[in-house]
């Protein structure tokens, strides 16, 4: 009876741990989905294993297609990409990226190892569209000011050359 009483109390302990274990994971896919960036993990032969809500609304789902397939229509990896870089060095890169939404992301991309040991890529995507065309826009005005400086500067000295013909 002992032994039965031990080996229930290990069974619902089990149990216990187990659904902890589901609860947390879902925590984590929650905080993953509230997240205001993309986030993909991409395996070494384009594949997307999973995509969090942004990128899903911005790019749409794979549907069993390589990220070039499903993103741009290729039938082949695309030659601009960064993102493959990780799997080469190992080692976080980051990059711009125009997405097919015309938008611009800044990309920080990781090597990532699986559960099964294998090794993906965690993508992380932040939209700075917005920033870029703000600071397009300053650019241009601190253009517009040098004109401005440099007409008025013009107009100072024809003014000072014309009164001291005067």
């Amino acid at each position: 009876i002992g032994g039965v009483v031990l080996s229930l109390m290990n069974v619902t302990e089990r149990v216990r741990a187990q659904e902890a274990v589901k609860a947390e994971r879902q925590r984590f896919f929650d905080v993953l989905e509230a997240l205001p960036v993309y986030v993909v993990l991409l395996t070494p032969d384009y594949h997307a294993t999973f995509a969090n809500r942004i990128f899903r609304e911005r790019f749409g789902e794979s549907h069993g297609l390589r990220c070039f397939e499903f993103l741009f229509g290729r039938s082949e990896p695309c030659e601009i990409c960064e993102t493959y870089t990780v799997l080469k060095t190992m080692a976080p890169h980051q990059w711009e990226w125009t997405g097919p939404d015309g938008r611009i992301y800044f990309v920080h991309d990781f090597p990532f190892t699986d559960t099964d040991g294998s090794t993906l890529i965690l993508e992380m995507g932040i939209d700075i569209t917005d920033q870029k065309k703000a600071e397009e826009a300053l650019k241009q005005k601190e253009n517009q000011l040098r004109l401005f400086a440099s007409e008025y500067l013009n107009t100072q000295e024809t003014e000072r050359r014309r009164i001291a013909a005067e």
